[in-house]
């Protein structure tokens, strides 16, 4: 469930004027599920052309991009889904089985915060080198290279920013975080570590929005 209405009161202030039967105009709440479910079928508008497109292909270097393309866009409509699922959730004071996970359920394992500080150092990485490697491709084979090395920089940028959100909230919240007793001087380093590796991904990511 999304938490940003059960802090602001949006989810509440929906679900009440439907359980009173009132007409009103719709709430930040709804014109956002509507937003969000509009963007939803865009995806599956796009998924479709991208299916049509790969069945359409004659060439292997056709049929290998537009399958590559169709499957990460197989995964934003899933992804979407969920999202559509957990804001309807939020609205409707219900729970579904294909909404997004919530965070609110469980504790995590030290080790695994070690792994994800250490998988952000990785991403970042990869990306940097990606795009030094991007640069080196130019010119070279109308580009193709070029591009596909600049899309996996991308999702290993988007990759780090998904994991700086979830190492965030895990700090914000050290009482969902099970530490072992064994190692965890070395699990502690690797935490600070992913603290500053955020930090440096953060102003990373403001230098180049400003650039």
């Amino acid at each position: 469930m999304f938490t940003i209405f059960n802090e602001s009161g949006m989810a509440a202030s929906a679900s009440s004027h439907a359980r009173s039967g009132r007409r009103s105009e719709p709430s930040k709440a709804e014109h956002l599920y509507r937003d969000l479910q509009a963007h939803r079928d865009s995806q599956e508008v796009m998924l479709a052309e991208a299916g049509r497109a790969v069945r359409s292909a004659r060439t292997p270097l056709a049929e290998f991009l537009l399958t590559t393309i169709l499957d990460n866009e197989t995964r934003q409509l899933q992804l979407l889904d969920q999202m559509v699922a957990s804001l309807k959730d939020s609205l409707q004071w219900t729970h579904s089985a294909d909404a997004l996970p919530t965070a609110a359920i469980g504790s995590e394992r030290a080790a695994a915060i070690a792994s994800m500080a250490e998988l952000l150092r990785l991403e970042r990485r990869r990306a940097r080198s990606a795009r030094r490697l991007a640069k080196a491709f130019a010119g070279i084979d109308d580009g193709l290279e070029r591009a596909l090395l600049e899309a996996s920089a991308t999702a290993s940028e988007s990759n780090s920013r998904l994991l700086r959100v979830m190492l965030r909230r895990l700090e914000s919240q050290p009482e969902t975080i099970v530490l072992a007793t064994a190692g965890w001087p070395a699990v502690a380093q690797k935490a600070a570590a992913a603290r500053r590796a955020r930090g440096a991904g953060d102003d990373e990511e403001r230098r180049n929005l400003v650039a």
